[in-house]
């Protein structure tokens, strides 16, 4: 049976998970670690339709099972995804994005299939979770002798942001990079904060191409029905209280953090991205997560959340304790691997099961 196309911002029974802009583009990107698109789908066989720029990697699951993880090529290509299934059967695919927010760009451009598209189910929660290394599936991926950092070692399978949302039956979206943190990233450049780009649908990303797809576009919060929001940061902003060297701002100004002169600025740093999230979605539960790497500014942490709720009254913000895994549950890069992903959503779904 011939296949015939569909372009992919033209099906409306396929749902994207993770930030886009509300612009009208040729595809769908992928800016965000574990964005997708999700779809039910009949038929025998499927294909897709994508560009990409550069070093990047997704993953294709067919009923929530693993069925493919591969790198792109550079430029527009077509692979098959699925041959062969029962025509009459109703398959749910997701195709994510495995790697980080970074100068390369993938757009999901069109699938073609024999089959027809079948609505999903709406779900109660949006879980929406801001984070660094850990978050980004930094080690994930690799044996866990694979040092080099490449794109390679990162993936969104067995992420603990998207095992909770799996957990909730709920939609996702990740906001996260390697190295950032609330307040600074781990080599002191105060530039290097996540809550920077809260407002953004992916502001990071900023090459010409990124834009025209609305990367730089102001996201709409408050049209886009997160309901519960999961920030993980801290374990860079305490790196930058090592021995490594000054970042130098563009005016020649050298920062560096030091104890216990700037800890008040972790303290300020949640504090305030507590109080810019609320003002920007009123209905969204704020989980911040601690102990997940380290506990050396789990007090700024915690005194920051509960200035917040003391001085605003909220009673939607909770702080969760991560307990710390073990050695044996390492991954590639000397990052956490699945196992200790599993061990960190367990007390994430834990927690939102409280407080639902």
């Amino acid at each position: 049976m011939e296949l015939k196309k569909y372009l992919c911002v033209d099906v409306p029974e396929i749902r994207v998970q993770g930030r886009v802009s509300s612009r009208k583009t040729s595809g769908i990107p992928l800016f965000w670690t574990g964005s997708a698109i999700e779809f039910n789908i009949t038929g025998r066989e499927l294909w897709l339709e994508y560009t990409c720029s550069g070093d990047s990697y997704i993953r294709i699951e067919i009923d929530k099972f693993d069925m493919y993880r591969f790198p792109l090529e550079v430029g527009t290509h077509k692979v098959c995804i699925m041959r062969g299934f029962s025509s009459e059967d109703v398959k749910n695919i997701r195709i994510f994005r495995e790697t980080q927010a970074s100068g390369t760009i993938i757009t999901l451009d069109a699938l073609y299939s024999d089959g027809e598209f079948e609505p999903l189910p709406e779900r109660k929660y949006k879980v929406e979770v801001f984070g660094d290394s850990v978050t980004s599936g930094e080690g994930l991926a690799g044996a866990v002798c694979l040092m080099h950092w490449i794109p390679a070692v990162f993936s969104c399978r067995g992420n603990y942001g998207l095992l909770v949302a799996d957990a909730l039956d709920a939609d996702w979206s990740i906001v996260s990079q390697s190295g950032w943190g609330i307040f600074t990233d781990w080599r002191n450049n105060r530039n290097n904060a996540i809550p920077r780009y809260y407002d953004y649908v992916c502001g990071m990303v900023k090459n010409d191409k990124a834009v025209e797809l609305g990367s730089t576009d102001i996201f709409d919060i408050e049209n886009d029905k997160t309901n519960i929001t999961i920030i993980n940061l801290g374990g860079n902003d305490n790196s930058a209280f090592g021995g490594g060297e000054p970042w130098v701002d563009e005016n020649g100004v050298p920062h560096k953090m030091k104890r216990p002169d700037d800890l008040h600025l972790i303290t300020e740093a949640v504090y305030n991205f507590c109080l810019h999230i609320r003002r920007r979605n009123k209905n969204t539960v704020i989980l911040v997560c601690h102990n997940m790497l380290t506990d050396g500014l789990d007090p700024q942490i915690i005194e920051g959340v509960e200035k917040f709720k003391n001085d605003t009254g909220d009673t939607m913000v909770h702080t969760v304790l991560i307990p710390r895994a073990s050695n044996e549950m390492k991954g590639s890069r000397n990052h956490p691997g699945a196992k200790a992903h599993a061990l960190y959503a367990e007390a994430i779904i834990a927690k939102l099961k409280e407080i639902l």
